[in-house]
């Protein structure tokens, strides 16, 4: 919306010599009188006028003073003069007990200084310069009534005028401060109680509307207290130039205030290319619900400084784009819109320079309405500079977008760059809160001051260029992104450094409570001496690629890369980086050197997985580094068997489903935890606790030491070489694919569900494992015995198998080719030894049948030499008796008479007393089955 044109300046000015040359031929009853120098006020009648006489609501009067002042007093109710005019040199003050009526103009001119400084004056309208016209006293009161009328406060050429209202209310349809060129007009409005009120006259288009600058310059100065209210238009500079000021020099005045339904900046109506519009708040409150600055045809520079106060634009903020206009905020609050209705005009700022908020002020933009999606208004800053805004640089500085809560495309748009906090000495804080959003179209840099950008509540922030978080000695900035449906997108992002480089100190991103990361256009930087990007909480975030020399914190959330489909890119930790937590970590990890690590702490929290690599690439998990699990489970996801560098366990578990690789030079160590898959080791296992092993560990050119490395049932253990390792072995200690010789120096546990897995070829070539023992062994679980197909043992061949200075119990079972098969080979146990003897040829041996299928008839040896048994299996319930014969033929026992159910019958020789030797069994099975079976005791 315009504003309404202004009269023409030719035209003015002939009407004004109009007026006076009508003064000058008044008709007789139309008498001009002027107030003479005596005592006394307008009752006092002739005495005060010349001519003599009291003038009426016809009569023209003028005040004439050289020095003395004098009191009015008005005595009429009904308008008091035609016109009233002071001029010269004096200062008449007018103080009306009752109303005084002027039915047509007031004007004060000349060198006169005129004052009201009570009761109530109506004017038809008022005209002051050059002079000075001040309104003073509590409930004093000034209108101009006459609606399509001008009140000019400053219109005489090469003259200053100024109007002061002082703890006072002045009312009227239109005011011009001041009218003409080479005028400065001053408009003072004061104090407590003082109030200027530009009143909108019903169906007279045009009024409500206060001009400051629509020629010359023009000042409306407003302090302490005072109050301007304009019901339509509040314009600072037309074809002049115009300036509005609030502040308060008494700070323990009242704060000034202004309401101004549209305030234009700017605004000129002759089509030229002039007009310059100030806006100055250094206290107080101002609100409009416009406020447009610039002009479509040219115009100088329009600002809106605030120095400190308030200033709510309930509707929108538009700018020319021409590029001239200003907003220049040092302190105090502007907010943009309102979160109550819907704001259609939106938020438009324009201009050359970057928006900079520096000292302590607060801009805050409400970029969403109540009107559904079509309705949304736009609010956008556009500059033709690079950085379009400049937050905090050297002192406070807060911007805020701030949404209407319904979650949709509410973004408050920035044509370039953003800078905040970029000096040590400053404190910048950026927020997008309530389904809001920030769209930054250049970079965005943090730091390394104190910066703070916040993303929460369902908003978002895109930033089409390079993000970097910047920490300095003591000061650092940053993100935190919170709260579900909120979110992040970057060009690029840098954390606790530059693209040059790192720099010290704290910086961080947080990215928390399902909020997301979202897309990364380039690559995720976090740089050491501070920089941190921490991940929680159902976070999922996507980069090209990631370099680490600080640290990134998961907490259930996601970090992955993205190059092309199918194609991850590297995520390289490196130079004393950290990657924690627990999550996903998905890409081409590189842990680049020694001082690089990937780690579950326990600070994390607790009972999460984290699982990092990529199965889609060979190289996906390189460590030069070092993988520290303390608590929960962290899988390692490669296509290949995973290099594992370093790796401390101290309660966690590592989880390797495509295997890893203890090199030459890596060491894996612990005080606890577990290993969860296939683990070569050509370097160093080295527990300082107990390590349970779920997978397969095989030894080749490695060495196993330390405390023990617990192998759970299930479980597998290949050893070969020399190892110095406590070994608890509850699953298979297995010495590898071919005969091995292998001394262990340290303690061997073997749990009730151990395997001992050794291979036995004949004596005569020399080709059988031996498990050399420095320490004393308890014996127990089983001895799975494996036939060397190439020179498989003889009948007769008695084989050491293991060595120790001490051995106790015995193995509860001794299978070869997985089948127990006592009548084929014969432990013998002794004091430092265990030996088996081959009874038969191992060829042929029988396949053991299934679990599931029902028991094969069968009677056998069982157990050792010392725990000697014969065990009967029956498929079906029968007659069974079973009787032992010794060397000689003689019947010297029957253990079995009588009906037996199916299943597994076991009889221990050490039942039945006999002496130590060699025995033969015959067992008689319903009707016409016999089975026989040979074994030795040795009691």
């Amino acid at each position: 919306m315009r504003p309404p044109a202004c009269p023409d300046r030719v035209l003015r000015a002939l009407a004004l010599a109009l007026l006076v040359l009508l003064q000058s031929v008044a008709p007789a009853w139309a008498t001009i009188y002027t107030w003479a120098p005596a005592a006394g006020g307008l009752t006092n009648t002739s005495v005060n006028w010349s001519p003599a006489g009291v003038p009426g609501a016809n009569d023209d009067t003028r005040f004439w003073q050289s020095s003395v002042t004098y009191t009015i007093t008005t005595a009429s109710p009904a308008d008091t003069f035609a016109t009233a005019w002071a001029s010269g040199g004096g200062h008449p003050q007018f103080s009306c007990s009752d109303p005084l009526r002027v039915r047509n103009q007031f004007t004060v001119d000349g060198g006169s200084t005129a004052s009201i400084i009570g009761g109530f004056a109506r004017a038809g309208w008022f005209t002051v310069g050059p002079g000075t016209f001040t309104i003073t006293g509590a409930g004093t009161e000034v209108a101009a009534t006459n609606p399509s009328a001008s009140t000019y406060f400053g219109n005489s050429i090469g003259f200053n005028t100024t109007v002061n209202i002082s703890g006072a209310g002045f009312q009227a349809p239109l005011i011009y401060v001041p009218e003409f060129n080479s005028i400065v007009g001053t408009l003072n409005v004061a104090g407590a109680g003082g109030n200027l009120h530009l009143v909108d006259q019903s169906g007279v288009y045009g009024t409500g509307v206060i001009w400051v600058g629509n020629q010359g310059v023009g000042d409306l100065e407003l302090s302490n207290g005072g109050n301007v209210s304009v019901d339509n238009w509040a314009i600072l500079g037309g074809n002049g130039y115009g300036r509005l000021h609030m502040f308060r020099n008494n700070i323990r005045a009242s704060v000034p205030t202004l309401y101004s339904r549209l305030l234009y900046l700017g605004q000129n109506t002759t089509f030229t290319s002039a007009g310059s519009g100030t806006l100055v708040i250094d206290a107080g409150l101002a609100r409009t619900d416009d406020i447009v600055m610039g002009d479509d045809d040219g115009s100088m520079p329009d600002t809106v400084r605030m120095n400190g106060g308030i200033l709510w634009v309930f509707a929108g903020l538009r700018m020319h784009p021409d590029d001239l206009e200003v907003l220049d905020l040092r302190g105090g609050t502007m907010t943009l819109g309102n979160p109550f209705y819907l704001t259609p005009d939106g938020v438009d700022i324009e201009q050359a320079g970057p928006l900079t908020l520096s000292g302590s002020p607060t801009l805050t933009v409400y970029s969403g309405g109540f009107g559904g999606p079509l309705e949304i208004p736009t609010t956008s800053l556009t500059t033709a500079s690079a950085v379009s805004m400049s937050l905090g640089r050297n002192a406070g500085g807060t911007f805020r977008a701030i949404g209407d809560g319904y979650p949709g495309d509410r973004f408050f748009s920035i044509s370039g760059g953003v800078v905040i906090a970029d000096s040590l000495a400053g404190t910048g804080t950026m927020v997008a809160d309530t389904a809001s959003g920030l769209d930054i179209g250049g970079t965005l840099t943090a730091g390394p001051g104190n910066a703070s950008i916040q993303v929460r509540r369902g908003s978002a922030i895109q930033v089409s260029g390079e993000t970097d978080i910047v920490g300095g000695a003591s000061t650092g900035a940053a993100v935190l992104i919170s709260d579900s449906l909120s979110a992040g997108y970057f060009g690029g992002l840098a954390v606790g450094g530059t693209l040059a480089g790192a720099i010290p100190g704290a910086a961080s991103v947080t990215v928390d409570s399902s909020a997301t990361m979202g897309e990364v256009g380039g690559m995720v930087r976090v740089w050491k001496g501070g920089g941190l990007l921490a991940l929680k909480t159902r976070t999922v975030s996507t980069a090209d690629s990631v370099l680490c020399s600080g640290s990134v914190s998961l907490s259930s959330a996601s970090l992955s890369t993205y190059t092309s489909p199918g194609v991850r890119g590297p995520i390289r930790i490196f130079d004393t980086g950290q990657i924690h937590g627990t999550g996903t970590l998905l890409g081409r990890i590189q842990l680049a050197d020694s001082t690089a690590s990937l780690a579950i702490l326990g600070s994390d929290p607790a009972g999460g997985t984290l699982a990092a690599g990529d199965t889609a690439a060979t190289d996906g998990f390189t460590n030069a580094g070092t993988v520290d699990v303390e608590q929960d489970t962290l899988v390692l996801l490669n296509k290949g068997v995973a290099p594992l560098g370093h790796v401390t366990l101290g309660g966690g578990t590592l989880r390797v489903p495509q295997g890893g690789h203890v090199r030459a030079q890596d060491v894996l160590e612990g005080t606890a935890g577990r290993i969860d898959g296939d683990i070569l080791d050509d370097g160093l296992i080295h527990p300082s606790g107990a390590i349970d092993v779920a997978g397969h560990v095989t030894c080749l050119a490695g060495a196993i030491t330390g405390s023990y490395l617990n192998g759970l049932p299930g479980s597998e253990l290949s050893v070969r070489g020399n190892q110095s390792g406590t070994l608890r072995i509850g699953g298979r200690l297995d010495m590898g694919p071919t005969p091995w010789h292998l001394n262990l120096s340290s303690t061997l546990t073997l749990l009730p569900t151990a395997a001992v897995t050794m291979r036995i070829g004949s004596r005569a070539s020399h080709v059988q494992d031996t498990l050399a023992l420095s320490q004393p062994v308890t014996l127990n679980g089983t001895l799975d015995l494996r036939t060397w197909k190439p020179a498989p043992p003889q009948v007769g061949d008695t084989l050491t198998l293991i060595t120790a200075p001490a051995i106790t119990g015995t193995f509860a079972a001794v299978t070869i080719d997985s089948v127990n098969a006592p009548s084929v080979v014969q432990p013998i146990y002794s004091a430092t030894s265990v030996k088996v003897v081959i009874l038969h040829s191992t060829t042929g041996v029988p396949h053991q049948p299934s679990a599931a299928a029902p028991p094969a008839l069968r009677f056998a040896a069982a157990g050792t030499p010392a725990a000697a048994a014969l065990e009967l299996d029956l498929p079906a319930a029968a007659d069974v008796r079973v009787a032992l014969y010794d060397v000689s033929g003689r019947r010297v026992a029957q253990p079995l008479s009588g009906a037996l159910a199916a299943g597994r019958h076991r009889v221990a020789l050490a039942t039945l007393g006999l002496p130590s030797g060699v025995y033969f069994a015959r067992a008689e099975v319903g009707a016409g089955v016999e089975l026989s079976a040979r074994i030795v005791w040795l009691r």
